[in-house]
């Protein structure tokens, strides 16, 4: 193998390592010890109508009660009016008798949390 191809080889493994630990950062977020290690909803709040019960998130309507638990990153309980629009949230949904999707709870995440399609 000549000098060239081996120092080639060298960048591609450096590069490869180099992703590797990148992307390992970007997912190494650190939530509160009260939080699920994973989360069946995730995304941004684009609406928030507590008054009639729906969310937005991530263009996905849901309905929320009164029964909703609100988790944020500073406080373990809180209630549907801390949440708002362009809030990164993570949560856990049931599907009622009617077929509405309904959160049954909601956590505030950072906002560099990883989120599909943004």
């Amino acid at each position: 193998m000549n000098q060239k191809a081996s120092m080639t080889g060298i960048h591609s493994t450096i590069a490869a390592v180099a992703l590797f630990v990148c992307a390992g950062m970007v997912s190494a977020v650190t939530l509160p010890t009260y939080y699920p290690a994973t989360f069946r909803v995730v995304g941004t709040i684009d609406r928030l109508d507590v008054e009639n019960g729906e969310i937005v998130i991530s263009d996905r309507l849901f309905q929320v009660t009164g029964d909703t638990s609100v988790h944020l990153l500073t406080r373990q309980s809180s209630a549907l009016a801390a949440l708002s629009v362009g809030m990164t949230v993570g949560g856990d949904d049931m599907i009622d008798d009617s077929g509405r999707r309904t959160l049954i709870v909601i956590y505030e995440l950072p906002s560099d949390f990883p989120v599909r399609g943004r």
